[in-house]
């Protein structure tokens, strides 16, 4: 959930999960175990989008002063992808954008009441969520 210690690049979005790690951390392809999920977000629901855009921009500019010499290097990685052109046979990906996200920490998992949900099959791929994440660069 957000709180009051919010920055330019943390966002609460709503969204779709999948591929949800979040009770578990797994290792994907030999990396480091992490907690992860894949939040997916409509194409249509562009509040949201300009949201995560804004963010993923304030990263990029605390990141250049700070990590890359003053300069956004020309082959930076964003973590936006559209589901249509990554993952055109997974239905679930048509028509919407989506990021990864990973914490080497277990996520927080509360309900409406912001009351933790304890059994993973209250929570888990397919359910909507509100996720507060934070992009860094």
């Amino acid at each position: 959930m957000a709180n009051n210690n919010t920055t330019a690049t943390k966002v609460v979005i709503p969204c779709c999960i999948s591929f949800a790690n979040i009770w578990e951390p797994r290792s994907i392809n030999g990396s480091e175990e992490k907690y992860s999920v894949s939040c997916l977000i409509p194409k249509s629901d562009k509040a949201t989008l300009t949201k995560i855009h804004k963010a993923i921009e304030a990263a990029k500019e605390a990141a250049k002063g700070k990590r890359w010499g003053g300069k956004i290097p020309a082959t930076l990685k964003l973590p936006m992808h559209d589901g249509d052109v990554e993952r055109p046979d997974d239905e679930n990906y048509k028509d919407m954008m989506f990021f990864n996200a990973t914490s080497k920490e277990a996520p927080q998992t509360v309900d409406r009441k912001v009351q933790p949900i304890l059994d993973p099959m209250d929570c888990g791929s397919g359910d909507y969520c509100n996720v507060s994440v934070n992009f860094y660069g």
